[in-house]
């Protein structure tokens, strides 16, 4: 999708100087591998998972997963943003919806 966008916006009819084109190429490119890592991410815990879960488990197992392979420094945003990418999350309408859940979540285990 993102080459695609990338191509048609390179191909407008308005000539693009070299200089201009370069930036264009290195975003999509980091998209691109941001998207592939996040999709290598969630196949290599989905595949050393328990094969029956929940759709919440499978949101807070993601977490865990990310605050394992990032660190104990959670950036939400990025986390949140890695799982919408993927499918994950689709019952929650916010990143702070999300939280809210997820501490009852972790808190409701202890």
């Amino acid at each position: 999708m993102l080459y695609e966008i990338a191509a048609r916006l390179l191909e407008m009819k308005q000539p693009m100087k070299k200089q201009d084109k370069m930036p264009l190429i290195q975003f999509v490119a980091n998209q691109l591998h941001s998207s592939i890592e996040q999709c290598r991410f969630f196949w290599k815990t989905a595949s050393s998972s328990p094969s029956v879960r929940t759709p919440a488990n499978n949101d807070w197992q993601f977490m865990d997963d990310y605050k394992k392979e990032h660190g104990t420094k959670m950036n939400w945003t990025t986390c949140y943003e890695a799982g919408k990418n993927i499918g994950l999350f689709s019952k929650y309408t916010s990143l702070k919806s999300v939280q809210a859940a997820y501490y009852r979540a972790v808190n409701k285990n202890k």
